[in-house]
């Protein structure tokens, strides 16, 4: 699951692995009341997992699927016989470039590989690279690269630039903060198990869905609601 801040809606995209129809979708959530204000699904045929959402300062709107990334229409979607058009561009992603997690800043949108036990990876991709004439990404279209923890699931990259990312498994979360440029560490917080991908609002609250509230690991010991925000003085409060 991927989560994004969007002015004042929260978006939230999830999968399912069996059923009729598009197996990714993305929720419009109302951050102050929780209310699902609409719902789009990625019609495509490879997406099966968007596991990232990013939102760029310009209200362009990306899913990350393992595989692939898709841009999405969040408004005025068009309509085809019917059906919803939401998808605007695809790209393939081609071995080793993942799309585990996204998040988007001035410079270009990340890309973080999910690993485990060794490091992941985060690629920033200049956005001069994401043009409609391309149809495939490559390791080498990335404009910056560094290793980052092991099990990071999420990303985003708050008012002030710093880059955020959640680790977890069934047994234990974190949340870090580092510097964009180095990937450098500047902070760890422990949080709930389970944690998955970040939302950064630009008033301090990290946004994000957990793993944990999703019915198929409804066998965890550790449950925690499947969306929920933390303000970053919070962190620091309980880490002191």
């Amino acid at each position: 699951q991927g989560i994004a801040v969007a002015g004042e809606e929260l978006l939230v995209s999830a999968y399912r692995r069996s059923g009729d129809g598009p197996k990714c979708q993305i929720f419009r959530i109302d951050k102050t009341t929780g209310e699902t204000t609409g719902e789009l699904a990625v019609v495509g045929e490879y997406c099966s997992h968007a596991g990232g959402l990013a939102y760029s300062d310009d209200q362009r709107l990306f899913v990350s699927d393992t595989r692939r990334l898709y841009e999405i229409q969040l408004n005025g979607i068009e309509t085809v016989d019917g059906e919803p058009q939401g998808v605007i561009h695809t790209w393939e992603l081609r071995f080793p470039l993942k799309g585990s997690f996204a998040a988007a800043s001035r410079e270009g949108l990340w890309l973080g590989v999910y690993s485990k036990p060794g490091p992941g990876l985060m690629y920033r991709i200049p956005w001069s690279r994401l043009n409609h004439n391309k149809a495939v990404l490559w390791a080498t279209d990335a404009d910056h690269l560094f290793e980052i923890t092991p099990a990071s699931q999420g990303a985003c990259l708050d008012a002030a630039g710093s880059l955020w990312l959640s680790q977890s498994t069934s047994q234990y979360g974190q949340i870090q903060q580092l510097d964009p440029d180095t990937g450098q560490i500047a902070r760890e917080y422990p949080v709930m198990a389970g944690i998955e991908d970040l939302g950064c609002e630009d008033n301090g609250t990290l946004w994000s869905v957990s793993e944990a509230g999703s019915q198929r690991w409804s066998n965890w010991e550790i449950f925690y609601p499947v969306v929920f925000g933390i303000h970053i003085d919070q962190l620091k409060a309980g880490n002191d």
